[in-house]
């Protein structure tokens, strides 16, 4: 195992001072001498709280291959660029080939950044053409010659005529951008990805697209370093990346995977484009640091083998290898163990890493690796005789798996687990693969002769067992260990790590499911908190993301649980608020009442004029936040510029206990639009809000404050049905009584009733009618158009074999109970294998998961049909997702449960805080003779624990009523009449 060094492991790997000395001493005469540069702006978080869109994306994506001559027809239009990568201020040049000009005489020209953007993914860039600003051109199209393979080394290079010159503008920030090209009028479409760089501003943290690795594997033209379809001596950037679905065992094959096509001209970015193609793993990362606001800049492995990582003007804190980063040259190995060896932190968020030597071309558009027997000299760990492990602290041990990650039993005394809740032995569900890097049981195994040996000092943070044949397995771990420099070097030894960080692509893995993981994101947060500064302490995660989408309309977004508007002198926050808020050296501005400006926020109650205003200072000023309970809440904060003077500033969250400490500082440049920014947090907190520019009459600027999402989701009950009970599909008795339904439901493609307050958005799935004239118990009861029981019974469902979602808003600010009712028909005494669901409620806008249940261990098995029902408040989105061969499905969807009697609310007097002179009147369709129970709470969340008012009352009259007094009815703002035995 790698476990050196027991007495350093034992001791808790806090990073003592002594250890970050050597360290400390380089970063000083860092700041001597470009001290200007280290305090750049951290430009991702203002860039990511731009307008995004989700037009990046391929919506009919080009027909999967590559041309195999002039004459052929498809891909319909492809392109490359002269340059993996480009700094701002310089230009790149675009090749572009039209396979049929004559049926599509030009195409369109778009360019995307990709990050986070609220969500959206990617945002539509602006450039210079002619002198004019333009975000697409139109252009013509042409033919380009398909070249042959060199004959001697397999080299295919296009030499195509330029299409196109891009400047890239000096305020474009630096990351991952993508030319989408869309044939016109076919409307094919397909990438060409290329890295913006910013050479001179130093960040945190520099990300390393794996180029090199995406040219090893791309086939197009035939030629690859592999066998499929056929394995070339070197490979060349000029030429388009292959659509990802060509499986490459040989040219006539029939493609499979056509559902990742959507990656066409991309490289490995979102997909692979190796022998058995799926999902990558780059993208989720980026969207990840992004949406968290890490201060990084962007780079390829070509600039890491031409620039290195401490180029003149930019200082970086930890260097990223992200996924598949399998072939370096010596310059890139060389460059990343001077900076580890200068004090620069190492990320290795990939595996199967620098596992092969290449050789660039002087110009560093094409490289060859020799892979032939014996001696394979371009194996970094056999003919150069330099295993990678020494760099990393792993290396490449095994392919192909998919596996859970296992944390070590017991865990190591490491900072790496603070805060993630993870215990010795636990599994992280399909976190291990594709490639993995550890060590075999025996060795000599294969190509590998000797046991790699450890740096000294290495913590194994996950070990994880696998089996390659019965009689042939090993270990796969993710290790950490520091280098004499003082240098932290972490290496999770697993390309899909990073799905657990964000699940963009789950639709299309494996088993289709998400895996994303809490712990893995607060492992991660860990290691680069560290990177950035040695001395920072351990937290949990407290930023949630930035978000530039939704401008004013804040009820369908933000604030399900309570919000503060400042519209005037004194906070303006909803009765539902669950605490107090306070401003300190801040005056309020108000600059419409009456505004149609969609920047403005809409008063509470609604109306189709907002109020534009804002807390603002000179300088400073404070929000003091005191919340009630004990759980953490999602805490947002609106800012607009208002004046529209690009005002910077600084946010602080403060622990008032331990002020020097602040626990997340965020600085962003306010875009006009107007920006979320949230957290998570509990009790009391402060956010100091502090101008960081010297504009004339900019002031620090803040709009609204919520709490919670769009969205509550709290689970309240199953009724799972057996043999002999639960209600099955009788959720209308024969005489009309509701068990479910009392407001309203839709009987999946049979008939819907759905309630005012309520609007129902499913998506990506199939509706089907299965039986329409049943008499099994388990299919639900039919009604008329009125409601009324008919005495027949149906089978429907939505269904999918992929993850679908249903989101429901309900607009009247009430909590709700909402009931799905499950049959897994297909695995009760039938051949087939039980179905397995997951059901996921989440905030749509954050995608915070609110509650998660899994079928059939919600107390039945599923075959007797199962109503899993949940608290909700605001919008929620659910999504179901098979957890194995079978659907997804959900039969219907059920609006609050009796016994829930129609029930009005009226509140009698002023409400006084000490004198009994205020209180409630009660109103409820009643049966005459029945008991009934008056409850009241003060919140349905975290948890409902329900109070009883009075005892029960015996209803006289079909609609019976009841006064109460209370010293201050707002403290109670949710009430409910329960239908007593």
């Amino acid at each position: 195992m790698y476990l050196l060094n027991t007495a350093l492991v034992l001791k808790r790997l806090s990073r003592p001072a002594w250890i970050g000395l050597p360290r400390a001493r380089g970063w000083l005469l860092l700041l001597l001498s470009c001290s200007a540069v280290l305090r750049a702006e951290n430009r991702i978080l203002s860039e990511n709280a731009n307008t995004g869109t989700d037009e990046w994306r391929l919506t009919d994506p080009i027909t999967p291959g590559w041309p195999l001559g002039d004459s052929s027809k498809t891909p319909e239009i492809e392109g490359y660029a002269s340059a993996t990568s480009v700094t701002v201020g310089d230009s790149i040049r675009f090749f572009v080939d039209v396979r049929e000009p004559d049926l599509n005489s030009t195409y369109l020209l778009q360019i995307f950044r990709l990050g986070w953007y609220g969500g959206m993914g990617g945002r539509q860039m602006t450039w210079i053409s002619d002198d004019e600003p333009v975000n697409q051109l139109l252009l013509s199209s042409v033919k380009q010659t398909i070249p042959s393979p060199d004959p001697a080394n397999g080299l295919l290079e296009c030499h195509w005529t330029e299409s196109y010159v891009l400047e890239i503008p000096a305020n474009w920030v630096s990351g991952i951008y993508v030319a989408k090209l869309t044939a016109v009028p076919a409307g094919k479409q397909s990438y060409i990805i290329f890295v913006v760089r910013e050479d001179f501003r130093s960040s945190d943290f520099l990300y390393q697209a794996s180029v090199t690795t995406w040219q090893a594997y791309n086939p197009w033209g035939g030629r690859s370093l592999y066998t499929y379809p056929f394995q070339a001596l070197a490979v060349s950037f000029d030429r388009p990346y292959a659509a990802t679905s060509y499986p490459f065992s040989s040219v006539n094959a029939t493609f499979s995977r056509r559902d990742l096509a959507y990656s066409a001209g991309a490289g490995e970015f979102f997909n692979q484009i190796g022998a058995n193609p799926g999902p990558a793993w780059e993208y989720n990362m980026v969207r990840w640091l992004e949406k968290n606001g890490w201060d990084v800049t962007y780079s390829t492995s070509v600039d890491t083998h031409e620039r290195g990582l401490l180029s003149q003007g930019k200082r970086i804190k930890g260097f990223l290898s992200v996924g598949h980063d399998e072939y370096w040259s010596e310059e890139m190995r060389g460059n990343v163990e001077d900076g580890r060896d200068a004090g620069v932190d190492l990320g290795i968020f990939s595996s199967n890493t620098c596992y092969w030597r290449i050789h660039f071309a002087p110009d560093s558009r094409s490289f060859t690796c020799s892979k032939s027997a014996p001696g394979l000299v371009d194996l970094w760990r056999r003919g150069a005789g330099n295993p990678e492990i020494s760099m990393l602290g792993v290396q490449y041990v095994y392919n192909s798996v998919d596996l859970d990650l296992q944390m070590p039993d017991p865990l190591p005394d490491h900072f790496a687990y603070d805060y993630t809740g993870l215990t010795g032995g636990e599994t992280i569900p399909g976190l291990l693969g594709y490639e993995i890097d550890g060590e075999w049981d025996k060795y000599p195994n294969g190509n590998d002769k000797t046991r790699p040996v450890p740096m000294p000092g290495t913590v194994t943070l996950a070990s994880t067992r696998f089996q390659a044949t019965p009689v042939n397995g090993g270990t796969a771990f993710s290790t950490f260990y520091m280098a004499a420099s003082g240098a932290s070097v972490f290496a999770g030894g697993s390309m899909q790590w990073n799905w657990g960080l964000d699940d963009y692509n789950a639709r299309v893995l494996p088993k289709k499911r998400s895996r994303h993981s809490a712990k893995i994101e607060q492992l991660t947060f860990n290691i680069l908190r560290s990177f950035q500064d040695d001395s920072l302490r351990t937290q949990p995660i407290t930023f949630q993301g930035v978000d530039g989408q939704i401008q004013g309309d804040w009820e369908g977004a933000y604030g399900a649980g309570g919000s503060c508007l400042f519209l005037d002198a004194e906070p303006t926050i909803s009765t539902d608020f669950p605490g107090r808020v306070s401003l300190d050296g801040a005056e309020v501005r108000v600059y419409d009442t009456d505004s149609q400006d969609p920047r403005a926020l809409g008063r509470l109650g609604g109306g189709a004029a907002g109020v534009a205003s804002a807390a603002v200072a000179d300088t400073s000023f404070k929000i003091h936040l005191s919340l009630s309970g004990t759980n953490r809440s999602l805490v947002t904060l609106y800012c607009v510029d208002w004046e529209g003077r690009g005002t910077r500033q600084r946010i602080s969250l403060i622990d008032p206990g331990d002020p020097s400490h602040p626990l997340d500082v965020r600085e962003l440049t306010l875009p006009t639009n107007g920006v979320y920014l949230s957290w998570k947090i509990s009790g009391q907190k402060t956010f100091e809000i502090r101008r960081e520019d010297e504009i004339p009459g900019s002031r620090p600027t803040v709009s609204g404050l919520f709490i919670g999402g769009a969205g509550r989701a709290l689970f309240y009950a199953a009724d799972a049905g057996g043999a002999t009970s639960g209600t099955k599909g009788d959720w209308i008795a024969k005489n009309g009584k509701r068990a479910y339904g009392v407001d309203g439901f839709n009987l999946i493609n049979y008939r819907a009733q759905y309630p005012p307050y309520a609007a129902v958005f499913p998506a990506n799935n199939a509706t089907n009618t299965f039986v329409t004239a049943s008499t099994e118990p388990r299919a639900l009861r039919a009604v008329d158009a009125s409601g009324k029981p008919t005495g027949g019974r149906f089978v429907g469902a939505w269904n999918s074999s992929n993850p679908f979602t249903i989101d429901v808003d309900f607009a009247d600010a009430r909590a709700h109970q909402l009931g799905f009712y499950f049959v897994d028909w297909d695995g009760c005494g039938n051949p087939f294998p039980p179905r397995m669901e997951r059901v996921d409620a989440l905030d749509p806008h954050t995608g915070e998961v609110l509650d998660t249940r899994f079928l059939p261990q919600e107390g039945s098995d599923f075959c007797q049909g199962t109503y899993l029902i949940w608290n909700i408040r605001g919008r929620v989105r659910f999504r179901f997702s098979p957890e194995n061969a079978s659907k997804a499905i959900v039969s219907a969807i059920f609006f609050d449960p009796d016994p829930a009697p129609v029930l009005s609310l009226e509140l009698l007097g002023k409400p006084a805080l000490s004198a009994l002179n205020g209180g409630i009147a009660l109103k409820w369709s009643a049966i005459p003779g029945r008991r009934y129970q008056i409850q009241s709470i003060s919140s349905v969340f975290p948890l409902p624990v329900w109070t009883d008012i009075g005892e029960p009352v015996v209803a006289q009259r079909r609609t019976e009523e009841y006064t109460h007094s209370a010293s201050d009815p707002a403290d109670s703002s949710f009430y409910r009449v329960l239908l007593l035995p």
